[in-house]
């Protein structure tokens, strides 16, 4: 009788063990059968949202900073039409101003050359360049020659003064134009600044 007791108590042990061996099967198939946790899937979906979030950031840069480039392109030929415009003034300024001097200097060599005539007339004793000789002039002559040439000197005079205000003016204002210039030709290598810096700033 003891030994059929045992062999029950065997027989419900092993039964117990391969019901715990079948149990545990159960568990692992079923653990491995088990769907992706979904924190995982979130992980995933927040990294793609934030590419396309950057993606349409660095797009909208790209396309401020072409619009911003094309601005100034524009004004960087329009300055260049400007500077164009004010270095055709400096350079008409020029040429005018040194025609304007050699007047002056012409007038000015003539204005010389009748005021010693009349002095020369005054004193009764020209030299070897007076263009005529005094003393074959009769007297009654001689002073109505004399207030000629006095009238010429004073019409130089005139002439004189009135070249020298325009030399002078026209200096002032081809320095005026060169200051203009020079200022025009600071913004232009500004934007043309502006436009490399712009350059750098997109994305490579």
């Amino acid at each position: 009788m003891a030994l059929k007791g045992q062999v029950k108590v065997i027989v419900g042990l092993m039964a117990v063990g391969v019901v715990g061996v079948v149990l545990a099967r159960d568990s692992i198939v079923s653990a491995q059968q088990r769907p992706t946790p979904e924190p995982a899937r979130t992980d995933v979906n927040a990294a793609l949202l934030a590419e396309v979030r950057g993606l349409r950031a660095d797009l909208a840069q790209t396309n401020q900073a072409s619009v911003r480039a094309q601005l100034l392109v524009a004004r960087v030929q329009l300055q260049e039409q400007r500077i164009m415009y004010f270095d055709r003034r400096r350079a008409d300024l020029a040429s005018r101003t040194a025609e304007a001097a050699e007047k002056t200097r012409q007038m000015s060599a003539e204005l010389v050359e009748a005021e010693d005539r009349v002095r020369q007339m005054r004193s009764g004793s020209p030299d070897s360049t007076f263009p005529f000789p005094v003393g074959a002039i009769p007297k009654e002559q001689l002073g109505g020659l004399l207030q000629m040439f006095e009238e010429q000197v004073k019409k130089l005079r005139v002439d004189v003064q009135a070249a020298s205000d325009l030399e002078q003016r026209l200096r002032t204002e081809e320095a005026d134009v060169l200051s203009v210039l020079s200022a025009e030709q600071g913004r232009w290598n500004d934007f043309n600044a502006r436009l490399d810096e712009l350059e750098r700033a997109l994305p490579k």
